[in-house]
């Protein structure tokens, strides 16, 4: 995939210490949880769900220092793959309801070269959200990410099912990575 120049960013991000789990689901089951418009990827005809816990660190908008309580934390996303990342996001907030939940243990391991899945679950530089009712989309971009091997030694989560899909039920295919450093460009309305 060609790497997003993003010549005007309108933030900067790092993304650090994330680990990429992902589990094959029937691609027809992805595609009834997809906005209008979008069509699931699939690699040998399987879609695939990723849950990317992640360290957010040094965010901030261009000629604006970083703000210490507002440019670090933690982020998990639960993601399938169409010609970007959809990502679904959850926020939770002090006192707000609690419900959704991630606990991950994992042993990272030695640098590995990418073959083609590699890349199809990783190497994505196409965000998507909702904002006020409409599909948006924006350009991230950032160096091929230094992946490692993991190994997941305990995992606790319902983050995939709070996104309406069936809980996992094999064991993740797991990437780990330091991290990257991020440009994101102009968020637009999808296919404009």
């Amino acid at each position: 995939m060609e790497i997003p120049a993003v010549r005007h960013p309108v933030m900067y991000q790092q993304w650090r210490r994330l680990t990429f789990l992902h589990w094959r689901y029937p691609a027809e089951l992805v595609q009834a949880g997809l906005p209008a418009g979008l069509t699931v990827e699939t690699m040998d005809g399987t879609a695939w769900v990723g849950l990317i816990p992640f360290l957010m660190v040094g965010v901030r908008a261009p000629g604006v220092p970083e703000v210490p309580w507002l440019s670090r934390f933690p982020e998990t996303n639960v993601r399938t793959y169409v010609r970007g990342t959809l990502a679904y996001r959850s926020r939770r907030r002090w006192p707000g309801p609690v419900g959704a939940y991630c606990d991950a243990d994992v042993e990272v391991g030695g640098p590995m070269p990418t073959g083609p899945l590699d890349e199809f679950l990783t190497a994505r530089f196409r965000l998507y959200s909702r904002f006020a009712g409409r599909l948006v989309t924006a350009e991230a971009g950032h160096p091929p990410w230094p992946l490692h091997r993991g190994r997941v030694t305990a995992l606790d989560q319902n983050l995939v099912q709070a996104a309406g899909l069936p809980a996992p039920t094999e064991e993740p295919l797991v990437h780990t990575t330091p991290g990257v450093s991020v440009r994101i460009g102009r968020w637009h309305v999808a296919g404009t």
